[in-house]
C-alpha cells in the first residue's frame, strides 16, 4: 500500500507501508540525527500515528523509533523466542553432541525438501 506524506522540509514523498501482524509499519523513512533534534515533536507525532523512523548519523543507522504497539509485539516475540530456546535446551540437555547434530542435520534436510527451488538469474 502506498501513502502520500509530507516530509519535515515540506516536500511530498510516497511511502510504502507493510502489514506486520498487528500494525502497519512505515518503511524507508530515514532521517539524519540533526533533523530529529530540530523536529522531535513532529517525528514523535508521526511515530504515534504508526510511522517508524530510522535515525542515521553520518550515513549509518544508529537507532529506530517505532510505535509502542510494534515495540510490545517485538518484545513479546523476543521473550517467546528466549523461552522456546530455553525449553529446547532443557529438552535436549541429555543428548550427546553427535545426537544433536544428527537431529539438526535431519531437520535441515527435511526443510530443504519442503522449500520450493528458487529461480536463478538465467531462468528469469
Amino acid at each position: 500500500m502506498k501513502h502520500e506524506m509530507t516530509r519535515l522540509d515540506g516536500t511530498m514523498w510516497t511511502a510504502r507501508f507493510m502489514w506486520n501482524e498487528r500494525c502497519f509499519v512505515l518503511t524507508n523513512n530515514r532521517i539524519p540525527l540533526e533533523t530529529l533534534r530540530r523536529s522531535l515533536g513532529q517525528v514523535a507525532q508521526d511515530v504515534e500515528r504508526g510511522g517508524s523512523v530510522v535515525v542515521e548519523r553520518r550515513g549509518e543507522e544508529v537507532f529506530a523509533l517505532v510505535p509502542i504497539r510494534l515495540y510490545r509485539y517485538l518484545e513479546g516475540e523476543r521473550r517467546a523466542l528466549v523461552e522456546s530456546t530455553r525449553e529446547a535446551r532443557e529438552a535436549f540437555s541429555d543428548l550427546s553432541g553427535d545426537e544433536v547434530e544428527g537431529l539438526v542435520g535431519a531437520e535441515m534436510e527435511a526443510a530443504r525438501d519442503r522449500t520450493p527451488p528458487t529461480k536463478s538469474a538465467d531462468d528469469r
